[in-house]
């Protein structure tokens, strides 16, 4: 049970890079235009981006309060 567990928080923390690469799979296997998928292909790489802002922000912030 306690991987299980694990395994649900991993992914709520990692829920906006999952997303973003879901949204990139499922636009590469589209059938929209070109100009439309580089927007749907924009968004993914934003929340794949805000992901590692995110996580390296909390890391940083883990690493000053152990300092102190």
């Amino acid at each position: 049970m306690k991987s299980f567990r694990t395994l649900l928080i991993a992914a709520i923390r990692h829920v906006l890079l999952v997303w973003g690469i879901a949204l990139a799979c499922l636009t590469y296997f589209s059938n929209k235009p070109a100009d439309q998928r580089l927007g749907w292909y924009i968004a993914a790489a934003a929340l794949i981006l805000f992901h590692a802002v995110v996580r390296v922000r909390q890391t940083r912030l883990q690493a000053r309060l152990a300092a102190s």
